[in-house]
């Protein structure tokens, strides 16, 4: 899954999902050479430094299932909620 964040520096950046668990997600960030893992707290993303990574946009790609991504509050999807992408 596709998806653009806000760090809370301000910065917006394009993301690829890559995985998911009930308390972790693995991305990988236009720009940077690294996998980055998140840690999710009450639907909310922060970053391996604890800051707090909101989600701006998710776009499926054909064939994933995306059913898991709905424990993401609203708060960090924030393009209309996850309804329209699961």
């Amino acid at each position: 899954m596709r998806m653009t964040v806000r760090f809370q520096s301000g910065v917006t950046a394009e993301a690829l999902l890559l995985g998911l668990t009930s308390d972790r997600i693995r991305v990988v960030v236009a720009g940077r050479g690294t996998t980055d893992e998140w840690l999710m707290f009450d639907g909310n993303c922060f970053d391996e430094y604890g800051r707090f990574v909101q989600i701006e946009s998710l776009i499926a790609l054909d064939g994933g299932d995306y059913s898991a991504l709905r424990r993401l509050s609203s708060r960090s999807a924030t393009a209309g909620g996850l309804e329209s992408v699961a």
